[in-house]
């Protein structure tokens, strides 16, 4: 039985900026890489791998909102007709891209990630 006491709130995550890609591993040895393949991560966030500081910022991912999200999609849908940036959420993959909903980044990242999630879109957006 799991102590809810225990739990940790957020999973530990990583925005790749090259490629607008939030990539988390799901378990420890489910390793994870973005679209472009400069940021990596394995083992629940506890090693992440990456070519340069300057292409990554690590985020923390809300256990729940991303648990409800995955629910969600899953009974809706079926894996069926997923936006394309949530197309691969359930496999520790999250792509940033033109017309992103702000309000589920906003719900799923703290709030110094998800101000950053949000800038890039309001970019991608403007392009």
């Amino acid at each position: 039985m799991i102590n809810n006491n225990e739990r940790v709130p957020y999973i530990s995550g990583v925005l790749c900026l090259n490629c607008n890609t939030i990539v988390y591993s799901r378990s420890q040895h489910d390793f994870i890489s973005c679209k472009c393949g400069e940021v990596s991560q394995d083992d629940k966030g506890y090693r992440t791998i990456f070519t340069s500081v300057d292409t990554m910022i690590p985020v923390e991912i809300d256990r729940d909102a991303l648990l409800d999200f995955i629910l969600f999609y899953d009974y809706n849908y079926g894996n069926r007709k997923v936006p394309k940036e949530f197309k691969n959420g359930w496999h520790g993959n999250l792509t940033i891209r033109k017309g992103s909903n702000m309000k589920f980044y906003n719900k799923l990242l703290d709030k110094d990630s998800a101000e950053v999630v949000n800038q890039i879109i309001v970019k991608l957006n403007k392009d």
